[in-house]
């Protein structure tokens, strides 16, 4: 009887390993087309991704909104210029999010505003509606302690974006002798 089946036996043991083969071989090429988060999204500055504000001198949103990059060197006000691009073939959420750096004379992050444009100055969604929030105003990112979302949005397939974040002292702070920084860097990560 087990002459009978002997050659049965070994036809679905063929037929098994070679399945086996297969899924082996899908699985390594799969893992191999996988495409990690970070290389998903690419970001380009055109200067710098560190701001530091010093307490100098407050603006009101109406100038702040018009900053040009002039004045950045003395920590006047910030103006930051990014590029993000989709490296994949298929739509892609991001957040573009600030981190702060601990100081030993540092400003109140409720004087410290923020207002993000395209490369048309146009307003991105939360700044349309005439909005100009505080660092103290912004979503805290809950896997990263210490950091704040300046904006959330989405990329079409293989897509680049530039962004204009500009930055500025509250107009409501007061000046005092002994000079106060707030300085942080801006970074991207896809969702």
């Amino acid at each position: 009887m087990l002459q009978k089946y002997k050659k049965q036996v070994i036809y679905v043991s063929l037929i098994v390993l070679f399945l086996i083969v297969v899924i082996c071989i899908f699985l390594h090429l799969k893992s191999q087309n996988q495409v990690t988060k970070e290389q998903q999204l690419s970001t380009s500055y055109k200067e710098s991704k560190t701001v530091t504000i010093k307490s100098v001198l407050p603006i009101s949103d109406e100038l702040g909104r018009t900053i040009d990059g002039k004045g950045t060197e003395d920590g006047i006000q910030g103006y930051v210029e990014l590029t993000i691009t989709n490296n994949i073939d298929k739509k892609i959420d991001y957040d573009i999010y600030i981190e702060a750096r601990d100081l030993d004379h540092e400003i109140k992050g409720n004087y410290i505003k923020f207002y993000l444009t395209d490369e048309a100055d146009n307003p991105l969604d939360w700044y349309k509606q005439n909005t100009v929030p505080t660092y103290a105003d912004l979503l805290s990112l809950t896997d990263k302690p210490g950091a704040r979302v300046l904006h959330s949005g989405r990329l079409k397939e293989k897509e680049s974006k530039k962004i204009i974040v500009r930055v500025w002292l509250a107009d409501s702070y007061a000046v005092s002798n002994e000079i106060d920084s707030f300085s942080f860097d801006i970074s991207t990560r896809a969702k």
